[in-house]
């Protein structure tokens, strides 16, 4: 019967150093994990860039609205928040929607608190860019577990006019 595989062993070091450095690397991750809200992109905010909508403040979503079909107006702007806890691997991904009709403008994760491990929200923000029907499917899973993983499952329909 073959032998499982001890990591100490791999690394020639023993035991306790070996926990020591993956207790470091789990710190390091998180903190990497908390630092990230403040690196992500948002679009520039120059008048020209900017389509006229019907709508000035961002039509928010939960997970209460998953299935549901949305009629929106050119240049309204979706944000989708749904709550995550991505120390534990599980995160939300978007199948990327047709941009011609819908498009992904920022994508954030916001802590509930400053806890370790403690979950919170990740927001997708989209804008409407052009007439069109766009189909929205999320999955929260561990992506390198494939779909046997996905713990939670967000669809909506997007009909721009």
């Amino acid at each position: 019967m073959p032998q499982p595989l001890n990591p100490d062993r791999m690394l020639g070091l023993p035991a306790i150093s070996f926990n020591i450095l993956r207790s470091v690397l789990i710190l390091v991750l998180l903190a990497g994990a908390i630092a990230l809200p403040s690196c992500s992109f948002s679009p520039s905010s120059s008048a020209s860039s900017q389509p006229t909508g019907s709508q000035t403040m961002p039509l928010a979503l939960t997970a209460a609205d998953s299935g549901k079909t949305l009629e929106v107006s050119s240049g309204d702007i979706l944000s989708i928040q749904l709550a995550e806890n991505p120390t534990t691997g599980y995160r939300w991904t978007l199948q990327t929607p047709d941009e011609q009709i819908l498009e992904l403008q920022s994508l954030e994760f916001s802590p509930a608190n400053s806890g370790i491990g403690a979950g919170g929200q990740r927001t997708f923000t989209l804008q409407a860019k052009s007439p069109g029907t766009a189909h929205l499917q999320l999955k929260e899973w561990r992506q390198w577990e494939g779909d046997r993983s996905i713990l939670n499952q967000f669809e909506l329909t997007v009909q721009v006019k």
